[in-house]
């Protein structure tokens, strides 16, 4: 989980919540362990996610990366 946040932490960004979940094994060395990580950020640029994704990625225990875009709700 620190290198994950450490990608955010490097360009300054806080996110605004942060909900992670463990399954798997209860020893986090075993394969069978599995960290979800949900981190929520506002106000990045469109090329400051795509980075910010790149660099998730190339973490070598990351498994997949999911972005996505808050569109604000029209009333």
């Amino acid at each position: 989980m620190p290198r994950v946040l450490e990608s955010f932490a490097l360009r300054d960004l806080i996110p605004t919540q942060i909900h992670v979940t463990r399954s798997g094994s209860e020893d986090m060395r075993t394969p069978e362990a599995e960290l979800t990580i949900d981190v929520q950020v506002s106000g990045v640029a469109a090329e400051a996610r795509k980075a910010i994704a790149r660099n998730l990625r190339a973490i070598a225990c990351v498994h997949s990366v999911l972005t996505s875009e808050r569109t604000p709700h029209s009333f």
